[in-house]
């Protein structure tokens, strides 16, 4: 799984469709603002959304603070999330999660500061990813986005290195700069809508150069400086060794069908296969599934498999550590929930799934095997 790549100020089906091409995992859509670029009407934006293919994620950014109001937002544009690109008012998270069960909630920080940083982690916890962004709310003419100016990267890398959410880098980014946004602040995504535009229409050669740059710049995850990357082709024979701990009665393949799934699963971007590497050896890998659904406002849900942490470096945190990152991608990726299995029988099994966020009490799982 590469950087996330979010294209905002998407205004037509054709610049979602390019965008999407192009290799974009979330789309951005302005709705009424105090100032700034690529706003468009609830109408449009609810057109362009039903165009667009899961698992695709699609933000509505809202200048809006009443929780009532987004909510009516929301169901008229129909996004699996929703940008707050303002200051909410207080228990507007509250009933955004009871009234839009299933959407994410994405909190814009506009860094301006090292007061930032306090701001970010406080709110951090009530939202699914924060943005960081370069607007100015208290200016004469406010703005909530779209500047097209950088700030401070040092702030930015500081909350990214605190926070417990994703968090995403906007602001002034191009294909010139976006290498060095990268490695200094180490987001999980990064946003941007004036860098790939030419007189407001998005520009296939800037948007391929900025893709390519991000691709370039080592293909780095937010969680990458903590040891959690996707597995690479070179990983196979270590996942299989570690997959031999969690399944030592599962036959050895000698026709090359297992490295065949293997390097499907590294092409799909639905698939993601993360290993956590320390002491230059992977420890620890999970498999996400993330699959297209039709209820809950076609928001796509998630499976988590195949979680095992190396037999000799159990108890050091590393499976929470993968399964959290898992759950962080899942969530970015507009999923309005997780699920997984385990045949395990040990309280001490479901003890470590339940400090993972997973509840035992909602759902009972029914599994038919094949014959």
């Amino acid at each position: 799984m590469v950087l996330r790549v979010k294209i905002c100020c998407i205004r037509s089906v054709d610049e979602a469709r390019v965008a999407v091409g192009m290799g974009a995992a979330a789309l951005g859509f302005v709705s009424q603002m105090p100032s700034g670029p690529g706003v468009i009407s609830e109408g449009k934006i609810a057109e362009i959304v039903a165009a667009v293919p899961p698992p695709i994620a699609t933000f509505l950014l809202t200048s809006r603070t009443r929780a009532a109001d987004i909510v009516a937002q929301q169901k008229r544009c129909r996004v699996n999330t929703v940008q707050l690109c303002d200051t909410p008012e207080r228990d507007t998270y509250a009933a955004l999660r009871d009234a839009l069960p299933g959407v994410s909630l994405v909190q814009v920080i506009h860094v301006d500061g090292d007061g930032s940083i306090d701001e970010a982690c406080n709110v951090a916890r009530e939202v699914d990813a924060l943005l960081l962004d370069s607007g100015s709310p208290s200016a004469a003419v406010r703005t909530l986005g779209g500047t097209g100016r950088t700030h401070d990267w040092s702030v930015s890398a500081s909350i990214v290195a605190e926070s417990p959410v994703p968090v995403f880098l906007a602001g002034g980014l191009t294909a010139e700069n976006v290498s060095e946004a990268i490695r200094r602040v180490r987001p999980f995504g990064i946003d941007l809508c004036n860098g790939v535009r030419t007189g407001g229409t998005l520009d296939e050669d800037k948007l391929r150069r900025f893709m390519e740059a991000v691709e370039e710049s080592g293909r780095v995850s937010y969680a990458q400086h903590r040891g959690i990357r996707a597995a690479q082709e070179s990983d196979f024979p270590r996942i299989i060794a570690l997959y031999r701990q969690l399944h030592p009665d599962d036959p050895v393949l000698s026709d090359g069908k297992d490295r065949a799934v293997y390097e499907t699963i590294l092409r799909e971007p639905s698939l993601s296969l993360f290993v956590l590497v320390d002491q230059g050896q992977i420890q620890s890998t999970c498999y996400l599934n993330v699959i297209p659904n039709i209820t809950r406002s076609a928001n796509p849900y998630a499976i988590i498999e195949n979680v095992v942490t190396d037999e000799t470096s159990r108890g050091r945190g590393y499976g929470k550590r993968i399964i959290a990152h898992a759950l962080a991608a899942a969530w970015t990726a507009g999923c309005y929930k997780v699920m997984l299995q385990t045949g395990s029988k040990r309280e001490s099994t479901h003890a470590f799934y339940r400090a993972c966020g997973f509840s035992g009490d909602d759902k009972h799982a029914y599994v038919a095997w094949r014959g």
